[in-house]
């Protein structure tokens, strides 16, 4: 069953800047932490991340993110850029178990 709590977000389409590549078949991705290989060169980086707080005013990110995305019949892979080094935050109330 899918539902949404109050005060959720549910996006009615996905965000710019944000596609999603199918990996073929004779395409391999070695979940090694490493993109260096044909399969995630192959795709470009999305947009760099913007506003991940919902508040349209706030300022830009310093820090620079940005992700590929590939998928096959399996698996969603998620290849990531993060600039910035101590990444960390705290546990919303929505996220505990």
């Amino acid at each position: 069953m899918l539902g949404a709590a109050q005060g959720d977000i549910i996006p009615s389409s996905p965000p710019p800047g944000i596609v999603v590549f199918l990996l073929a078949s004779n395409e391999s991705i070695t979940l090694d932490g490493r993109l260096d290989e044909p399969a995630w060169q192959a795709v470009p980086w999305s947009d760099s991340f913007a506003d991940i707080t919902g508040d349209a005013t706030a300022p830009a990110p310093y820090f620079d993110t940005r992700v590929k995305l590939r998928y096959d019949e399996h698996f969603l892979y998620v290849g990531a850029y993060l600039q910035e080094t101590q990444v960390r935050r705290r546990a919303a109330a929505r996220n505990l178990c």
